[in-house]
């Protein structure tokens, strides 16, 4: 069975951005949480993304939707990262979110780089790990520290 690459942009399109919607009517009912806004904004930016990917040579030429298409992927992780702090509490690091994005434009002006779908795709692949790794993290670490303090003060039986 051959899978359309185009369909699974659409289909990751749909879904994102049904998610980006979700999570801004969420923030509308509860406007003080702002991480959630972000996390919606994070989702559209996404969807945005894979509709250029998806559109690739019929929006924009080939390379420029590469780049463009990435770039707004890249960045929606980062914001997702940004929004996990907000949601824990934490100061947002707007800088090291907009980091994965422009390293990409950087290594992008490398000579073969954009044209080599190996080397851009594992760059890619490789940051969008580190940001979800980094979201996790965040959540992760204010649970273990709750639940050590919740287990250091239950009486021993």
């Amino acid at each position: 069975m051959k899978l359309d690459i185009a369909t699974l942009y659409i289909v990751s399109l749909l879904t994102t951005a049904f998610a980006g919607g979700i999570f801004l009517y969420t923030w509308r009912q509860n406007p003080v949480q702002r991480s959630v806004a972000w996390w919606g904004v994070s989702m559209l930016m996404s969807s945005a993304g894979s509709f250029v990917l998806a559109t690739e040579g019929v929006l924009l030429p080939p390379l420029a939707a590469h780049l463009v298409g990435n770039a707004a992927i890249i960045l929606s992780y980062g914001i997702l990262w940004s929004a996990a702090r907000m949601f824990e509490h934490r100061e947002p690091r707007w800088l090291f979110g907009l980091a994965g994005t422009g390293l990409w434009f950087a290594a992008c002006a490398l000579p073969g780089f954009a044209d080599t779908v190996t080397a851009s795709g594992i760059y890619t692949v490789v940051v969008l790990a580190i940001y979800v790794f980094a979201a996790s993290w965040e959540i992760g670490r204010t649970r273990r520290s709750a639940s050590a303090t919740t287990c250091r003060s239950r009486p021993a039986s």
